[in-house]
């Protein structure tokens, strides 16, 4: 009899360990299937900008005279995870005003982008390069904000290419997503680490393959860039920054008291895109 409850006991207790176990990975599964498909938002497009396919289906923000085939010193800028072309818009229509031209894409899996998920860094990247492609603008300088920031970088040795901005770009994918699971749960990285498993096996990336940094090398010192990070970015630290101007030879602006993804809307934002771009050769 005793010899029975113990089994009984035992039974129990695998029981409910297999139910822990499922119940666990059933969460980190919810989680990574809510992390690939964002949340869309589609913002309505300022009357400034038209619209132009570099791909089929993908309608980027434009300057009207680049559906006209007028392509001189163009902007490419690409927003970040759970953004929008709406991000940009501002930017977009200043530096419109100062006489550049201006692409804002929806970037993977977000805004009205065709993609059903997002890609974390080489889809986006693809995008961006075919982007260019079909540009063929005289000067074409990317700029990215933390995911569309790296992507900038993985797309940077695409020709035609004339210089890059990111602001609060990864360095890896593998440390990042390591950083993003703990920053608001100690220890975070280890316990829901099967979140990004799950999320990165979906769209077909490793992460320990996804390193910004090492296109990042191949950047020429003749061409400008410009690597922008807030000091109190708690989501990727600045030694990402660092490691990515390094690389790149880049030079570096370290935002004092920001934190991740600088106000793109403030005059002195624009005003660096304005510098940057009157250092780009042909």
């Amino acid at each position: 009899m005793q010899l029975q409850r113990r089994k009984n006991r035992f039974r129990k207790v695998i029981l409910w360990l297999c139910l822990g176990i499922g119940l666990y990975f059933g969460m980190c599964y919810k989680l990574a299937d809510g992390l690939i498909h964002m949340p869309r938002t589609k913002p309505e497009k300022p009357s400034e900008f038209a619209t132009w396919q570099p791909v089929k289906g993908v309608n980027a923000w434009v300057t009207p005279s680049i559906t006209e085939g007028k392509r001189e010193t163009v902007f490419v800028l690409c927003h970040g995870l759970g953004g929008d072309r709406g991000y940009y818009a501002n930017t977009g229509v200043e530096l419109q005003k100062r006489g550049y031209q201006v692409v804002i894409l929806p970037m993977t899996g977000q805004d009205d982008n065709p993609s059903e998920t997002v890609g974390f860094g080489p889809a986006e990247s693809e995008l961006i390069r075919q982007t260019v492609r079909a540009l063929k603008a005289e000067k074409t300088i990317l700029v990215g904000c933390s995911l569309g920031g790296s992507a900038v970088w993985l797309a940077s040795d695409e020709p035609g290419v004339s210089a890059v901005i990111t602001d609060s770009a990864f360095a890896r994918l593998d440390d990042a997503c390591k950083s993003w699971l703990k920053k608001d749960l100690p220890g975070g990285d280890i316990v829901l680490r099967p979140v990004i498993w799950f999320g990165t096996a979906r769209v077909g990336v490793k992460p320990s393959e996804v390193n910004p940094v090492e296109v990042a090398r191949k950047w020429s010192p003749s061409r400008p860039a410009l690597v922008i990070h807030g000091e109190r970015d708690r989501l990727f630290t600045i030694s990402n920054a660092d490691d990515l101007s390094k690389a790149s030879g880049a030079s570096s602006w370290i935002v004092p008291d920001k934190g991740h993804a600088q106000p793109v809307d403030d005059p002195a934002y624009v005003d660096v895109l304005v510098e940057i771009a009157l250092k780009t050769k042909s």
